[in-house]
């Protein structure tokens, strides 16, 4: 689609194990960050969507763990929509430590109005 975007994070302590590395829960609030800061930069405010009561309810999240991240690691989270349709989109991301790709996921949102049924994406 074309639509691509990129954000920095920083891992905290917070976002760790007891052995300092990235928890594996933790990626999905990066992808969840990432997400929130593009449609915010696309102009597209959540808040805006609630107050016309739709909302995006993640449907599907898939992920690969490629290579461990540390705390005190900066990464780079890429992510696309590669997939725009009426009702839903999917979105794919990268996590970059460096370099390297160290995650790739993807999460399929669907637009649900205030009764929780899906509904069309407002233009």
């Amino acid at each position: 689609m074309g639509i691509k975007k990129e954000f920095s994070y920083k891992v905290y302590y917070k976002d760790t194990d007891a052995g300092g590395v990235l928890y594996y829960g933790a990626y999905l609030n990066f992808l969840e960050k990432a997400r929130t800061d593009f449609f915010e930069q696309c102009g597209v405010s959540s808040k805006s969507f609630h107050t016309q009561g739709i909302f995006f309810a993640v449907k599907k999240v898939e992920g690969n763990y490629l290579k461990p991240v540390f705390y005190g690691d900066s990464i780079i989270v890429k992510l696309s929509v590669t997939n725009l349709k009426r009702t839903n989109l999917t979105i794919k991301y990268e996590i970059f430590n460096g370099e390297e790709v160290v995650f790739i996921g993807t999460t399929l949102l669907v637009s649900v109005n205030s009764e929780l049924k899906v509904c069309k994406i407002p233009d």
